[in-house]
């Protein structure tokens, strides 16, 4: 394929990346842009530049580049409400990938994860006696309220201890 067919020509006559527009127009544009940090949200019709990471792939959700990914760790022994991850920038939405609940006693732990601090209960993950359960969403469970904490909860029960970590990417 000849470099016009895969490219087009600006005012100029210089042979500029095809761009697509969020209103679906194909135009002739500067190219993608590599990302490390959310772009700000571009107004109904404007064109939307495309992404890409650090090293050229295109970025399609549900994925993040790796600078926008956040893993967070918390204890729960008292049966109070623990934060998980603390909030983002303003705007930012922590959206939930995965979560894994480790217990070190011998009875089950039911866990309340929030994604905002005395929020509602988003999910549950019931900790097995003695053991490690994780749960990986396929569509990420997204927060509810921009820089927002996530926290975690469980009953106070004597002698045991549950460790929460989790896998979150940061969208706008």
């Amino acid at each position: 394929m000849k470099d016009a067919e895969i490219h087009g020509k600006d005012s100029t006559g210089n042979i500029r990346p095809i761009r697509v527009g969020t209103d679906g127009k194909i135009g002739i544009g500067t190219g993608g842009i590599a990302r490390t940090t959310n772009p700000a949200a571009v107004a109904d019709g404007a064109d939307a530049t495309p992404s890409f990471d650090k090293v050229g792939r295109q970025l399609v959700w549900p994925f993040q580049v790796r600078d926008l990914i956040a893993t967070a760790s918390a204890s729960l022994s008292t049966g109070t409400e623990t934060t998980l991850l603390a909030a983002g920038a303003t705007g930012v939405f922590h959206d939930l990938l995965e979560i894994t609940a480790s217990n070190n006693s011998t009875v089950a732990q039911v866990v309340s994860i929030r994604d905002a601090t005395a929020a509602g209960v988003v999910r549950t993950i019931t900790a097995e006696p003695n053991k490690s359960v994780s749960m990986t969403f396929p569509v990420p469970v997204i927060q509810n309220t921009a820089a927002a904490i996530w926290t975690v909860d469980m009953d106070d029960v004597t002698g045991t201890t549950v460790t929460i970590d989790a896998l979150f990417i940061k969208n706008v």
